[in-house]
C-alpha cells in the first residue's frame, strides 16, 4: 500500500514539474533568449513595476508578440544598472537581451543586457549651389544627400560604460541546490536546505516563472512540505535578493520519502 502510494505521488509530481499548463493562452516559451529587443522602458510608479513597450514584434516558432505590446521586467541586477544609467532617459529607446519567463498566463522579461539610444539627430537637407547660383554637377563616386541625411540620423548607442558591467553585477548561478518553496508576507521565499541542515542562507524571493507555477500545482495538490533541487540565478534589485529559477525536480530524501 505504501509502495502504491510513492508511486501514485511520484506520477503526481512528475506531471506537475514537467507537464505543461492547460487551460493558458499562447505564450512565448519559459527560457526562451530574446535578443535585440527594440523598445521603450515605462514605470507605473517611481517603485515599479517597470515594462518595457516593445518597438519590435518577437517571434517564437509560430507565436508573435506584435509592437505595442507591454513586458513586465522582472527586478534583477540589470534593470538596476539601466534604471541608474544616465544616458537613458524617459524618451530613450533601448534593445535588451533578456530571458522569457511565465507564469499564470503571463510573459516577463528577466534583462541579461542592454544598450541605450540616442535620439536621431534632425538635420535638414541642403541644396549645393555655386557663387553663380547655378546647381553644382554631383560626382557621382560622391554619397549622395538622401544617404548622407539617413547616415546623420543614426542612433549611436553608448557602449562606453558597458565592459564595467561585469563588475557590477551580482548574479550568481546556482546548481543543484536544496531547498523548500514557502510563503512569506504573500510572496514564494526558496529557503535553502543543504543536506537536511540549514545551509546558511537567507531566503529569497522566487520571481515569477514556469518552474515556480508547477511548484504551486505540486504543494496544492498534497499535502507536503516538499523538498526540492533547483537550478537557477540569484540576483539583487535595490537591496534586495531575488532568485530566477530555471529548474526545479523534487528530491525523496530527509523525511519525506514515504510523501
Amino acid at each position: 500500500m505504501n509502495r502504491l502510494r510513492f508511486l501514485l505521488g511520484s506520477i503526481v509530481a512528475w506531471l506537475a514539474l514537467t507537464g505543461p499548463t492547460q487551460g493558458a493562452a499562447p505564450l512565448l516559451r519559459d527560457g526562451l533568449y530574446a535578443k535585440s529587443v527594440l523598445g521603450r522602458v515605462e514605470a507605473v510608479s517611481e517603485t515599479g513595476p517597470w515594462f518595457l513597450q516593445l518597438h519590435s514584434e518577437i517571434k517564437d516558432q509560430n507565436m508573435v508578440v506584435p509592437k505595442g505590446t507591454r513586458m513586465e521586467l522582472l527586478p534583477c541586477g540589470m534593470l538596476e544598472i539601466l534604471l541608474d544609467d544616465p544616458k537613458v532617459k524617459p524618451e530613450t529607446d533601448v534593445r535588451i537581451w533578456a530571458k522569457v519567463a511565465q507564469y499564470r498566463g503571463k510573459n516577463y522579461f528577466f534583462m541579461m543586457n542592454y544598450f541605450g539610444l540616442s535620439a536621431p539627430v534632425k538635420t535638414l537637407p541642403q541644396k549645393q549651389i555655386a557663387e553663380d547660383g547655378s546647381p553644382v554637377k554631383v560626382d557621382r563616386l560622391q554619397i549622395p544627400d538622401a544617404l548622407k541625411k539617413r547616415m546623420a540620423q543614426q542612433r549611436v548607442v553608448h557602449t562606453a560604460a558597458m565592459p564595467k558591467v561585469a563588475t557590477i553585477l551580482t548574479n550568481k548561478i546556482l546548481i543543484n541546490r536544496f531547498g523548500y518553496v514557502k510563503s512569506h508576507k504573500e510572496q514564494k521565499v526558496f529557503v535553502f536546505d543543504g543536506l537536511g541542515y540549514s545551509a546558511g542562507h537567507a531566503p529569497v524571493q522566487v520571481l515569477p516563472c514556469e518552474a515556480l507555477e508547477r511548484i504551486e500545482t505540486l504543494q496544492d495538490s498534497g499535502v507536503g512540505p516538499y523538498r526540492f533541487s533547483i537550478a537557477g540565478m540569484t540576483t539583487t534589485f535595490r537591496g534586495q535578493q531575488y532568485i530566477y529559477l530555471q529548474r526545479a525536480m523534487r528530491v525523496f530524501n530527509h523525511g519525506n520519502f514515504g510523501q
